[in-house]
């Protein structure tokens, strides 16, 4: 047998069979290109089939814009996501006053409000005041309300315990 170097021990010779072994896995380099063909799995080689010719990576926006010009958010989006698919919110404003019905709990109010439905679900917000004494009566006397119910032209406040002795400014927001 003609070895080429020097071996220190017989465990370093390889045999035919792991030769054979690891030239059975060798991937040639092809001239003009970096990798070979062979560089890809087949699940890789079907992935990048199935891309276009030309295609590259999207890139979304983080957020909507009315002047983005990217071609996944642009303005048509925009404006198509505003309305909400036809959607519109109706804003209105309106006073709890210390008036409530009844002598003992539950307390109720109602309120005229033209326009809302009984089918309108309404997010009801407290507007309080700028002065910090008075803001805080209103905060105290919102904690008291428990619910709102719609009906066609009014809304009816219920207390389940106490009712307020400050007036609170509310805004009614619904979308419909």
């Amino acid at each position: 047998m003609k070895y080429y170097g020097k071996i220190e021990d017989e465990k370093d010779i390889a045999t035919k069979g792991y030769v054979d072994d690891g030239l059975g896995v060798k991937v040639d380099k092809i001239d003009g290109k970096g990798l070979s063909m062979n560089d890809y799995t087949t699940a890789e080689k079907t992935k990048l089939a199935g891309i276009a010719e030309g295609a590259n990576k999207t890139v979304v926006d983080s957020a909507l814009s009315s002047t983005s010009t990217n071609p996944v958010q642009n303005k048509a989006v925009y404006a198509a996501l505003q309305n909400a698919g036809g959607a519109q919110k109706v804003s209105y404003t309106a006073t709890l006053t210390t008036t409530w019905s009844g002598t003992s709990a539950p307390y109720t109010q109602s309120i005229s409000i033209s326009g809302i439905l009984a089918t309108d679900n309404p997010h009801i917000m407290p507007v309080y005041s700028a002065t910090n004494a008075t803001a805080i009566l209103e905060k105290e006397a919102w904690n008291c309300i428990s619910k709102a119910v719609t009906s066609a032209g009014k809304i009816t406040f219920t207390c389940f315990e106490e009712k307020p002795t400050q007036a609170i400014s509310i805004n009614i927001e619904i979308v419909r």
